[in-house]
């Protein structure tokens, strides 16, 4: 499923990479992040310093912890060969590679918008979903209106974020999935 399965927000162990942060940022829905995810929700190393530097963080820092940090040996072969991959550039990826490992490694959920990531992901056969998704789940649970969710996924897309294929193809699409009472299960 590459629009990202549509999982029970309230179950699992979770690992966000960047993308997904700043998509709620952009959407001004950090809250529906930080409140509605329950179980464990991790994020890499790499994932944290990239926050902490970046423009999520004014949106996220009155939150305090609301997840753990789970480090990472950088000398993990499988991480090396996964930013080698995604580009010659060294220092971009790591999170999103971090990420992919310690999900395979853990069987974390990965919720990532970046779309080589998340293709590498499902090819790994890991539990991969992404925010359009998430925000389904989250309307599915009454975590927060369709509206809102239509709101604030239009409003992450006008700041300029990018999803790939999405699981609606229009506003009343969008709807009758938010509708539906049951969730994804990966496998």
């Amino acid at each position: 499923m590459s629009a990202g399965w549509i999982l029970d927000p309230r179950h699992g162990s979770w690992i966000l990479d960047t993308t997904v942060v700043n998509s709620f940022h952009a959407g001004n829905i950090a809250g529906e992040l930080v409140g509605h995810l329950r179980g464990r929700v991790y994020l890499c190393e790499r994932v944290e310093e990239e926050i902490k530097s970046g423009s999520a963080l004014s949106s996220f820092k009155n939150f305090g912890y609301w997840y753990t940090v789970w480090p990472l040996m950088l000398g993990d072969r499988d991480y090396q060969h996964l930013v080698q991959k995604f580009s010659n550039d060294p220092k971009k990826n790591r999170g999103e590679a971090e990420s992919i490992v310690i999900a395979g490694q853990n069987s974390l959920i990965l919720v990532t918008d970046d779309g080589v990531a998340h293709t590498e992901a499902v090819r790994r056969r890991i539990c991969t979903t992404r925010t359009p998704a998430l925000l389904i789940s989250f309307v599915r649970r009454k975590s927060m209106t369709a509206d809102d969710a239509w709101t604030a996924f239009n409003l992450m897309v006008t700041r300029g974020r990018q999803f790939g294929e999405l699981p609606w193809r229009d506003r009343a699409d969008f709807d009758r999935l938010c509708a539906l009472g049951s969730f994804d299960q990966c496998g």
